[in-house]
C-alpha cells in the first residue's frame, strides 16, 4: 500500500490528519462531522474537516464559556 502524502497547511484534512494536527480525538471529529457540529465536507465516503473553521468555532466557544464564567452565569 502506498503511503499517502499530506499537506498540514491545507485547510481541509481527513479525520486522521485533522486529529493529528489539532490534537482532538478522532471520535470527537467523526461524531461531530456526522451530527454537523464539526465543519466538514463529504467527498463520497471521505470526510474532509475544515480545520481553520473548526479552530475558529472552538475559540468562539471557549471565549463564550470564559465570558459566562466571568459574569457568574452557569453553563
Amino acid at each position: 500500500m502506498k503511503k499517502r502524502l499530506t499537506d498540514d497547511s491545507a485547510p481541509f484534512q481527513r479525520i486522521d490528519d485533522a486529529a493529528r494536527i489539532t490534537g482532538l480525538p478522532r471520535g470527537y471529529l467523526r461524531d461531530g462531522a456526522k451530527t454537523g457540529d464539526v465543519p466538514c465536507v463529504w467527498r463520497g465516503r471521505t470526510c474532509l474537516i475544515n480545520v481553520p473553521a473548526l479552530l475558529r468555532k472552538l475559540d468562539a466557544e471557549d471565549a463564550a464559556r470564559a465570558a459566562r464564567q466571568a459574569t457568574g452565569a452557569k453553563g
